[in-house]
C-alpha cells in the first residue's frame, strides 16, 4: 500500500507539470513563429529570456478583463460585490437616460451620455454572463 501511495504521489505532480510545458512550449513556438516574424524588425536576434503560465478559470477572466476595466472607465470602484451587482447598473442607466431627455440631438453631452450608456449595457451584459458562469459549476470551473 505504500509503495502504490508513494508511486502516486510522484507522478501525480509529473504528469501536471509536463501539462504546463506543454502550454509553455506551444505559446512559445506561436509566439517565435508568429508574433516574432510578423512584428520584428529583426526576428533572428529575438532571444526568449523567459515564459510562464498561469491557469485561470473563466470566471476569473471574463472578470479580470471584461469587467473591471469596464469598472474603472466608468469610474466605479473595482470591488468583487459590485461585479456581479447589476442593479447598480441598471440605476445608473436610468439616470443618464433621463440627463438625455433635456439634451438637444446634436449635443456633445448628449453623444457623451450615449456613450456612457453603451458602456454600461455593455458591462451589464458581462455582468449576466458572469453570473450565468457561477451558477453553473462546470463553466466556473473551466480553465
Amino acid at each position: 500500500m505504500k509503495k502504490i501511495f508513494i508511486s502516486l504521489l510522484i507522478i501525480y505532480p509529473s504528469i501536471s507539470f509536463s501539462q504546463k510545458n506543454d502550454i509553455e512550449g506551444n505559446a512559445l513556438k506561436w509566439f517565435t513563429s508568429v508574433y516574432v516574424e510578423e512584428n520584428f524588425k529583426d526576428p533572428y536576434s529575438f532571444k526568449l529570456l523567459k515564459i510562464s503560465s498561469i491557469p485561470q478559470n473563466t470566471y476569473e477572466t471574463i472578470k479580470t478583463d471584461d469587467i473591471y476595466p469596464l469598472f474603472l472607465e466608468l469610474g466605479f470602484e473595482k470591488n468583487d460585490n459590485n461585479a456581479i451587482d447589476t442593479s447598480l447598473i441598471n440605476i445608473n442607466i436610468e439616470v443618464y437616460k433621463g440627463l438625455i431627455k433635456g439634451k438637444w440631438e446634436g449635443s456633445e453631452d448628449r453623444i457623451k451620455y450615449l456613450k456612457r450608456i453603451e458602456k454600461l449595457l455593455l458591462c451589464k451584459s458581462n455582468m449576466m454572463t458572469l453570473i450565468n458562469i457561477k451558477s453553473n459549476k462546470l463553466l466556473k470551473n473551466k480553465l
